[in-house]
């Protein structure tokens, strides 16, 4: 037996003695090909910002390093 059957069998005594109490549901929307497309978009646009942010952070040096000539880090310990 299952184990939501006693459950499910109050439920639907209730329900069925109480049928004011009972409403359908809407059932949800699909989204479209267009708005899916557009959701999909979104998300690969954000993917690339912050990947793009990342190799921003990665590059970013001050302008006082620049201006001294300090090489960046990956440059001084020869890349390792």
């Amino acid at each position: 037996m299952s184990v939501w059957k006693p459950l499910w069998e109050e439920i639907d005594a209730y329900a069925q003695k109480h049928p004011e109490q009972v409403t359908d549901e809407p059932a949800p929307t699909v989204p479209t090909e267009e708005e899916l497309l557009t959701q999909a978009k979104e998300r690969k646009t954000e993917e690339l910002d912050r990947a793009m942010a990342a190799i921003d952070a990665e590059l970013i040096r001050s302008t006082t390093d620049l201006v001294a000539g300090h090489a960046h880090p990956r440059d001084v310990d020869g890349g390792n």
